[in-house]
């Protein structure tokens, strides 16, 4: 069996465990890089180039697509591509564009009745009904501030109700799309702020860590400095990590969620489709990558 790597990087911590993982299961990968790739169809045939070398298509047995949630354009065009071709992708296109979109995440959990933080999403330019959102989001002496589309902890910032005009309007100078957020401060450990991150495999939790901030920030993420410790979920927790990876349609799922301190109240935050390993494996001791791999070559072979 060959197994596609779609990734910006083979570099990635999360593609290197996944190539050494395959290495020993004596199957073979091919990284495909999309970035160096280029798509060409005619009334009789499909051609994808890795560079100026035509990619063996016919040789993909499936493909393991792991990208950040500001990859989304030709490489969902690549990804579909590969599906048209009857090539399994792991996660899907449209699972992949679900947790993208932050907004559209928090719609398909909302529907779903997965709990949730108080959201505020308009049209790019509409100053007006930003200014009036502090009121709906609980008039808090602090609001996030959420691109769309951010990922690993970058494009979120904390704000005061008063400063919301200038900065949504300067982020739309930019181009883009950004929603308001309560700022839910939740369960701390030693003061310092922690979410949790469960992932899924499958519909099937394989493991939990909690993301403890570094002191004097308010991101758990591992790449803005947080610390990964084990954690053990009570049956509610589980419960809501399934409801909202099943939401989002998403066969390999993180999601993270953030508890009071005695553990009853909980809400999700966020789901992503390429969750990282590296913390995981740190705070678990669980082999992430090996889960991945075999789950993938078990629907590889039934193609």
């Amino acid at each position: 069996m060959n197994i596609g790597i779609v990734s910006k990087s083979e570099s990635y911590y999360s593609t290197i465990r996944l190539m050494d993982e395959i290495r020993k299961t004596g199957h073979t990968f091919t990284i495909i890089k999309h970035p160096e790739i280029s798509l060409y169809l005619d009334n009789d045939k499909v051609k994808i180039f890795k560079q100026s070398s035509e990619l063996h298509i016919k040789r993909l047995n499936g493909i393991i697509a792991r990208l950040g949630s500001n990859e989304c354009g030709f490489p969902i065009t690549l990804l579909r591509q590969f599906q048209i071709l009857d090539i399994p992708v792991i996660n899907t296109p449209e699972a992949i564009l679900s947790c993208s979109d932050k907004y559209e995440t928090l719609q398909k959990l909302q529907k779903a009745k997965v709990p949730i933080p108080k959201t505020f999403y308009s049209s790019p330019g509409n100053t007006e009904s930003f200014e009036a959102s502090a009121k709906m989001l609980g008039n808090k002496k602090t609001i996030l501030v959420k691109l769309m589309t951010e990922s690993g902890g970058t494009g979120i910032s904390r704000i005061t109700p008063k400063a919301i005009p200038d900065v949504v309007e300067t982020v739309w100078e930019t181009g883009e799309r950004v929603h308001l957020q309560e700022f839910v401060k939740f369960a701390t450990v030693n003061g310092r702020g922690r979410d949790i991150r469960t992932i899924l495999i499958g519909g099937k939790i394989i493991g939990a860590y909690q993301r403890i901030a570094a002191k004097g920030r308010f991101k758990a993420n591992i790449h803005q400095g947080g610390e990964p410790k084990a954690y053990k979920l009570t049956a509610e927790q589980k419960e809501i990590a399934l409801k909202a990876a099943n939401a989002v349609g998403a066969d390999i799922a993180g999601v993270d969620i953030l508890s009071s301190k005695d553990r009853k109240a909980n809400i999700v935050i966020e789901v992503n489709t390429s969750p990282g390993f590296e913390g995981f494996e740190m705070g678990t001791g669980i082999n992430i990558a090996k889960r991945i791999v075999k789950y993938c070559i078990s629907k590889f072979d039934k193609k």
